[in-house]
């Protein structure tokens, strides 16, 4: 079991600076929440996901705008993951909402990144309280990600994941 550490305690313990950036929603137009972002790219916001395979945990560091391709995952790096569900998440990181999973995985925890991320100038990391993000230099985020696998993994549109055939 890996301990819950959010976003904050991690870029401290690792000596990386960030600012905190509240987070700008889109109004509601007829009952409906857009959600958008729009004073910061969606393709700079960072999302996490649990990934499990026969050989462990895996944890998959994508832009927020795409979604995770399974199958690229399994061509880049030879691992046939699955998503892990809210009660692995919960069981792997007891206290830590399943929405903000460190932006790199813990002990025993191999981490994938896409490949758009490496070369962003600033990088925005989801955390636990929704109406804010963690704003990281580039070069602070590569370094948080150093030793991390890096490659495409992901495609565009938030729907969905792309499963192994």
């Amino acid at each position: 079991m890996v301990a819950a550490m959010g976003v904050d305690a991690l870029l401290k313990d690792g000596g990386v600076e960030y600012a905190k950036v509240r987070r700008r929603r889109a109004r509601r137009r007829r009952g409906v929440g857009l959600g958008v972002d729009h004073a910061i790219p969606e393709e700079q916001i960072v999302k996490t996901l649990l990934l499990v395979d026969a050989g462990g945990y895996g944890l998959a560091v994508l832009p927020r705008n795409c979604h995770l391709d399974l199958n690229a995952v399994a061509a880049e790096f030879g691992r046939a993951f699955r998503v892990a569900s809210k009660e692995e998440v919960l069981r792997l990181f007891p206290g830590l909402p399943p929405r903000a999973l460190p932006p790199v995985g813990g002990p025993g925890i191999e981490t994938f990144v896409d490949q758009s991320l490496v070369t962003l100038a600033d990088v925005y990391l989801e955390t636990a309280d929704s109406r804010r993000l963690v704003r990281v230099d580039g070069e602070a985020f590569r370094g948080l990600l150093y030793g991390a696998w890096c490659g495409r993994i992901s495609e565009p549109g938030t729907k969905g994941i792309t499963r192994i055939a």
